[in-house]
C-alpha cells in the first residue's frame, strides 16, 4: 500500500490548522491529525469499508467519522483515542469486560456475511497453518535451526490431527496487548487490516495463553461461547505455538535474533502445553 503523506492528510480533513504526525507502527498508513481539542487518525485502507464500519458499530474500535476516496487511495476519519495498553493484571482484573468486546466480533453474524466474498491469507484452518508453516523458507539465524525447536515442530504438526475442527469465526489475526488501548476505560483492539474468518481459537487462544492465568481460562472461553475443557486447552496451545513460530519466522527474515530466541522459546512452551503464565 502506498504511504499516507501529510499533503493527503490536509487535503481530506476540513479546514485549515491540523498538526499532522506519524504513528509509530503503523507502516506508514496512518496519520494523526490534531486541532485544538479534536484528534483524528486517517487512514488509507483496504479492508471494505462495510467491515470496518461493523467493527466500529459494535465498539471495538473508535467511531468511523468520515470516508472517502482521494487520489484513487480510500480513506476512513476516526476518532483518534489514546490511552495506555493493558498488562496482565488489567485482562484478569477486566475479564469479563475483555471476553465480552472479544465475543461481540467473533459472534456477530453481521460482520461473518461480510467476511464471507473474502478469502485473503489469512483465512486459516488446521491444515492451511501446517501448510503456511511447511511453506516458510529455512531460516538463517540459530534460535531456529536448534535441535530442540525441529523435534516441536515434528511434535506441532502430529498434534494437528487431534485437533477438532471449529467454523469459521472473525478473527484478529494478531490480537496483541499493544493493539489495544485503554480510552476512558474503554479497551479498543486496533489494526483490523487483516481481519478474516478462521477458527476462533486462533485468536483467542493467543490471548488467554499470553494474557490470562491458566485456571480463568473456562472462564473466558464460556464467556465467549466457546466450549471449555481438554479439547480447547490443546487447540489454545496449538494456535499459541503457531502464533510463535510465525512470529520467529518474521524475526529471521528481519535478523532479528533475540526476537527470534524469545518467540522459539515461546514456542516451545506452548507445544509442551505448558501455559505462558504462572499461577496465581
Amino acid at each position: 500500500m502506498a504511504e499516507l503523506t501529510e499533503g493527503y492528510v490536509r487535503a481530506v480533513l476540513p479546514g485549515a490548522g491540523w498538526r499532522v504526525s506519524e504513528v509509530r507502527g503503523s507502516m506508514r498508513v496512518t496519520r494523526l491529525a490534531e486541532r485544538g481539542e479534536e484528534a483524528v487518525a486517517v487512514k488509507l485502507i483496504e479492508t471494505p469499508l462495510a467491515i470496518l464500519s461493523r467493527l466500529a458499530d459494535l465498539g471495538v474500535t473508535p467511531p468511523i467519522l468520515a470516508s472517502g476516496v482521494h487520489k484513487e487511495r480510500e480513506y476512513v476519519v476516526q476518532r483518534a483515542v489514546s490511552g495506555p495498553h493493558p498488562d496482565h493484571d488489567w485482562f484478569a482484573a477486566n475479564l469479563p469486560r475483555w471476553a465480552d468486546l472479544v465475543g461481540s466480533y467473533l459472534n456477530d453474524e453481521a460482520l461473518r456475511r461480510l467476511l464471507l466474498p473474502g478469502q485473503g491469507t489469512w483465512r486459516l484452518a488446521v491444515p492451511d497453518a501446517v501448510a503456511m508453516i511447511d511453506a516458510q523458507p529455512a531460516p538463517t539465524l540459530a534460535p531456529l535451526r536448534d535441535h530442540e525447536l525441529q523435534v516441536r515442530l515434528d511434535r506441532w504438526r502430529r498434534q494437528a490431527a487431534e485437533l477438532a475442527r471449529q467454523t469459521a469465526r472473525p478473527i484478529h489475526p494478531d490480537p496483541h496487548w499493544h493493539n489495544y488501548v485503554i480510552a476512558d476505560g474503554h479497551p479498543y483492539l486496533l489494526d483490523w487490516d487483516l481481519v478474516d474468518l478462521s477458527d476462533p481459537l486462533r485468536d483467542v487462544g493467543i490471548q488467554v495463553w499470553g494474557f490470562l492465568p491458566q485456571p480463568r481460562w473456562a472462564e473466558f472461553l464460556q464467556r465467549v461461547g466457546l466450549t471449555p475443557g481438554d479439547a480447547a486447552e490443546a487447540a489454545i496451545h496449538w494456535w499459541a505455538a503457531f502464533k510463535m513460530i510465525m512470529n520467529a519466522w518474521w524475526n529471521d527474515r528481519h535478523g532479528d535474533e533475540s526476537g527470534a530466541a524469545f518467540h522459539a522459546d515461546a514456542f516451545k512452551l506452548a507445544v509442551d502445553r505448558r501455559p505462558w503464565l504462572p499461577r496465581p
